[in-house]
């Protein structure tokens, strides 16, 4: 797959394509429709599968105090958007500059001039050009003068929610690993280096790899069933979220017990794949408490993943 970084550089390699624009941001199922049609389509028509979308967000950089949470590192995306069969990927740096083209010099110079584009695909809700105002049907009048059809791609629902990055994003906010995994079509992954901590897990028997994440977004606060992988398999752990406001209140910490390993993780890449939310952030009495709460905990980990197998694909270890 050939990755780009801007339509610019995209136009040294131009060739016949099929291209989706989008965020696709967690590249969830509702993604996973598009990308599988997407492929198909580009087959017939003897194109190229090209993902044209952005680095940074565009709320990012128009509306930053209402820009989302990423469910996935730039990196990530480009990783799972490869691994659905497509043949390019174009993610164009979005600046205040970029926004302000024109529709008609969008049209000519990034799909007609540099990606060769046949056929585009966007959503309903897609707008384009300067101040944003540019809508689907603006996109299929100036495509007709370049023989270019423009498709609108259909909401796609899952046991009757509608599969969206937000959705997704709610979900996790809310500690609903099920859910989130429905519309994932796979465990939602929290990455990231492991690091020093107080090592206060392991003075009352419970060490713990403490991780620093990578992408932005947490799920909500409380103890987890995970699948954790260092790079050599999964396994069972029972992660902490929160604060600690038991021991300190103040810090925010992600905490991984790997269950039946004791492995030295410092300094390197940690992936925990979410299953299940066993219970909420709680203050106790004492670190007696605390400790009687964690064999719960972990006696709740093991029950579940008894009944389970590990996850069938790999983890994101890539930074």
């Amino acid at each position: 797959m050939q990755v780009f970084l801007g339509y610019q550089a995209a136009a040294s390699k131009r060739a016949p394509s099929v291209v989706a624009i989008g965020n696709f941001d967690g590249v969830h199922r509702g993604h996973q429709v598009i990308l599988q049609r997407l492929v198909e389509r580009a087959r017939e028509l003897d194109c190229r599968a090209l993902v044209y979308t952005f680095r940074p967000h565009p709320m990012h950089v128009l509306f930053p105090e209402r820009a989302p949470l990423l469910l996935t590192t730039y990196d990530q995306k480009v990783e799972l958007l490869g691994s659905w069969g497509v043949d390019a990927v174009v993610m164009e740096p979005f600046s205040r500059e970029y926004a302000s083209f024109l529709p008609e010099t969008f049209v000519q110079e990034v799909l007609v001039d540099a990606l060769q584009t046949r056929e585009v695909w966007v959503g309903p809700d897609f707008k384009f050009g300067r101040g944003g105002k540019a809508t689907p049907d603006d996109l299929g009048r100036l495509g007709e003068a370049h023989l270019m059809d423009v498709r609108i791609i259909e909401a796609q629902f899952f046991e009757d929610i509608r599969a969206s990055s937000t959705r997704v994003r709610e979900a996790c906010f809310e500690g609903d690993m099920y859910q989130a995994h429905m519309l994932l079509g796979r465990f939602f992954e929290l990455s990231g280096l492991v690091v020093h901590g107080d090592a206060r897990g392991r003075q009352i028997g419970f060490p713990t790899a403490n991780v620093e994440p990578w992408q932005m977004i947490r799920p909500a606060s409380g103890v987890y069933a995970c699948w954790a992988s260092w790079g050599e398999g999964w396994h069972p752990a029972a992660v902490n979220l929160g604060k600690r406001p038991t021991v300190d209140g103040e810090s925010y910490r992600v905490e991984a017990h790997i269950l039946d390993h004791q492995v030295d993780l410092y300094g390197k890449p940690l992936s925990l794949a979410f299953v299940e939310r066993l219970r909420a952030e709680k203050t106790f009495t004492d670190i007696e408490a605390l400790r009687h709460q964690i064999e719960r905990d972990v006696a709740d980990a093991r029950a579940l993943f008894s009944r389970m197998s590990p996850p069938a694909q790999s983890p994101w270890l890539g930074g």
